[in-house]
């Protein structure tokens, strides 16, 4: 009888302790879950020094937090070429101390025109998620020779969904460039 008693009791905590990791587990998927979308227009130009762009996240205080996406010319030193092609970013994210890894992990070829979406994963640039707040995102394009475009955003991260849209900066006198990146909507879920 005693043998009984103490089996049942051995298998009620071992239930116990398997429902309080699976609960343990959920709360880990909903922190993994959160992100913030970005979708935008982006239309090929046909100006010598064009259709390079970068996408990342800054903090409320202006510090890099993460690089979601830049083109490859551009990683790949393409931003001493050509100086004053992505200037913002290149303050920012300070690609001369960017290790190869981490610029192979967000770089890619110069995409097709057309609707684009990059996702942040809430997390900064050494993989850690960042805590609830305002986050500023942006979306900075070289429009031709000396031309560009800054596309920038504030979005919160926080319990409830959050959607903003940005406003755009041009710079240098490439005109037909404006178009190149399309205002960009952001969308958190939590």
């Amino acid at each position: 009888m005693c043998r009984t008693k103490i089996f049942m009791l051995f298998t009620g905590l071992m239930l116990f302790s398997l429902w309080q990791g699976n609960t343990t587990l959920s709360a880990e998927t909903t922190t993994e879950a959160r992100t913030v979308t970005l979708t935008f227009t982006y239309i090929r130009q046909f100006a010598q020094s064009s259709n390079q762009f970068a996408v990342w996240i800054e903090d409320s205080q202006k510090h890099h937090v993460k690089t979601i996406f830049v083109t490859d010319f551009t990683s790949k030193e393409g931003w001493k070429k050509q100086k004053g092609v992505l200037p913002d970013w290149v303050e920012s994210a300070d690609p001369e101390d960017m290790k190869t890894d981490e610029i192979d992990a967000v770089s890619g070829p110069t995409p097709d025109q057309g609707e684009l979406s990059y996702t942040w994963d809430c997390t900064n640039q050494d993989g850690n998620p960042v805590p609830d707040g305002d986050y500023h995102f942006f979306v900075e394009g070289a429009t031709g020779w000396r031309s560009r475009i800054l596309q920038k955003g504030t979005i919160t991260i926080g319990n409830t969904k959050d959607r903003a849209t940005s406003w755009a900066r041009y710079f240098g006198n490439n005109e037909k460039g404006h178009s190149m990146i399309g205002r960009v909507k952001a969308e958190f879920i939590p």
